[in-house]
């Protein structure tokens, strides 16, 4: 029986065509920093609540990364659902995303919010 050597470098070889996010990985305390200022940022500029964040995410199971739009209120009856990945209850909530140890997924950045009607 032939023995192979497997080396670390070999088990974690990324294919070239595989293609991620690359991010640097924050603490949970600079993301909720982060959205608290986007979301400051965002509210004195436009003077109103905004619907969604764009966010990064990182999975869990395979520290997969993706880009996701993620409501910042309930409400379904919008045409945009088909945009949303998750819904939040508030800004809160959507903060709590960054924590470790929630769900499947965690909030490793965030990039910007906007309205609804900025999409259609």
């Amino acid at each position: 029986m032939e023995m192979r050597k497997i080396t670390l470098n070999g088990c974690n070889a990324v294919p070239d065509d595989y293609r991620t996010i690359r991010t640097v990985m924050k603490k949970p305390e600079e993301i909720r920093k982060e959205i608290d200022s986007l979301y400051m940022e965002y509210r004195s500029e436009n003077g109103h609540e905004p619907h969604y964040a764009d966010c990064v995410i990182r999975w869990r199971d395979d520290l997969e990364t993706e880009e996701v739009r993620i409501a910042l209120a309930m409400d379904s009856d919008t045409e945009m659902d088909e945009e949303i990945f998750f819904y939040c209850d508030s800004i809160n909530d959507l903060k709590s995303l960054a924590d470790n140890g929630k769900g499947d997924f965690i909030i490793i950045g965030c990039l910007d919010f906007g309205i609804y009607e900025e999409l259609l």
